[in-house]
């Protein structure tokens, strides 16, 4: 990683996290440049903000750094620790590498920088890439933040055998629905949950269900249908994260998907 101090001028702002805005003034295979303006007029600013970045295989891309002015905080701030511009995840997205760069925009507890320039260099090799499903472009487009490059960057699907358990990085958490509907998960549940989630990006997130997209259909039916949760050829399927913007979990963030219940017929007829 280097870091280099200068000047430089910002161009277009085309993004805003609070008080930080970013524009992005070139963005190919090769590299990505981001220019931020930072203009902290309150407290909760100093808090560092998270982008989600496309990349072309599973290692993190060198980054410059270059910083400009800075200016004073407040005296009557209480400034948090200096964390500094750093890669806090990565991890495969709906079939793409994607890695969450975090920016500090503070130079010290006295201290902010009003002009950061970060390059990201990309370490791209030849490889059989695939173009992007109607599924992955809508649950990536919004979220990635140089999707126009990085759509050509989806990896093939790995067809998963049948009867072959799958596993993935992180902690698990299980519910079951019994109906068919659209749901919604409160922040606030899953931060009451136990499961050690607060230094998480919620963008990192993700939800499965069975291969037969919620209809369970291993049981026999007899007097009632007995649910029987299915922990292999789990299928990610869409959701829609309200509050992820600011790459942390509030209580007031919303996890809104689509769901399906159990499938079968009790022995009353009717459909449960």
């Amino acid at each position: 990683m280097k870091f280099i101090y200068r000047f430089f001028p910002l161009l277009l702002i085309t993004n805003i996290f609070g008080q930080i805005d970013y524009s992005i003034i070139q963005s190919d295979e090769q590299k990505l440049i981001l220019d931020f303006n930072v203009n902290l007029i309150s407290e909760d600013n100093l808090k560092p903000i998270s982008i989600v970045i496309g990349i072309p295989n599973n290692e993190y891309p060198e980054l410059v750094i270059e910083y400009g002015n800075n200016a004073k905080i407040s005296k009557n701030w209480k400034s948090s620790e200096f964390t500094g511009i750093q890669w806090i995840n990565i991890q495969r997205l709906q079939n793409l590498n994607v890695a969450t760069l975090q920016i500090d925009p503070k130079k010290n507890r006295f201290y902010y920088f009003k002009n950061i320039r970060i390059t990201c260099l990309f370490n791209t090799i030849n490889s059989f890439n695939k173009s992007p499903r109607l599924n992955e472009k809508r649950i990536l487009n919004h979220r990635v933040i140089n999707w126009p490059v990085a759509k050509n960057w989806i990896q093939p699907i790995n067809k998963i055998k049948s009867h072959k358990t799958f596993y993935d990085n992180g902690q698990w958490a299980q519910f079951n629905i019994s109906e068919d509907g659209m749901y919604a998960i409160p922040g606030s549940v899953i931060i009451n949950s136990g499961l050690a989630i607060s230094n998480h990006d919620p963008r990192s997130f993700k939800l499965y269900t069975n291969s037969s997209l919620g209809r369970d259909r291993s049981n026999t039916i007899v007097e009632s249908v007995i649910y029987k949760p299915i922990n292999e050829n789990l299928v990610e399927t869409s959701i829609y994260f309200i509050g992820e913007e600011d790459g942390k979990l509030d209580d007031n963030d919303q996890i809104i998907f689509y769901g399906r219940g159990v499938s079968g017929v009790n022995n009353k007829g009717l459909d449960n």
